[in-house]
């Protein structure tokens, strides 16, 4: 059971999550956005919460802007794309890689659809016009001569 809802605190009432002993996580608090909670609940939600809270029930599937809140501010996704932004190559190694494998199925004489073929000229055109710097990749470097 997966329930998504969203409350707030600032009326001076508070959200009381599951108490299932023998689960020790029965909720998880995903973002507070303007002043609203949003959680998921594995379980009921207890009853007799306070009506200050504005408790909402909400159903992602039919609410595509709480689907988009939860995306863009919810914890786990947040530490997702965190976590995949620090252990990924940077972006322009990565596309570099990328590029330079099309780039190679073009010169053995694959043929590449027209928009690859068109990027593949810009990218060569920018990689001529800005030639990486070959200080220290000549025969002299560090050797003090």
């Amino acid at each position: 059971m997966r329930l998504f809802i969203s409350y707030t605190e600032e009326a001076g009432g508070f959200f009381q999550p599951p108490d299932v002993p023998e689960e020790p996580n029965t909720w998880e608090h995903l973002c507070l956005v303007d002043g609203r909670h949003y959680a998921v609940l594995y379980h009921p939600i207890p009853k007799d919460q306070d009506a200050r809270i504005d408790l909402q029930v909400h159903d992602p599937k039919a609410e595509p802007d709480v689907t988009e809140l939860i995306r863009t501010f919810g914890h786990p996704y947040r530490r997702y794309r965190e976590d995949r932004e620090r252990d990924y190559p940077p972006i322009g190694e990565q596309l570099d890689a990328i590029l330079k494998a099309f780039n190679q199925l073009r010169l053995s004489g694959t043929g590449l659809p027209k928009e690859m073929d068109e990027l593949l000229g810009k990218w060569l055109a920018v990689k001529r016009a800005h030639p990486k710097p070959n200080l220290l990749e000549d025969d002299d470097a560090g050797s003090g001569a």
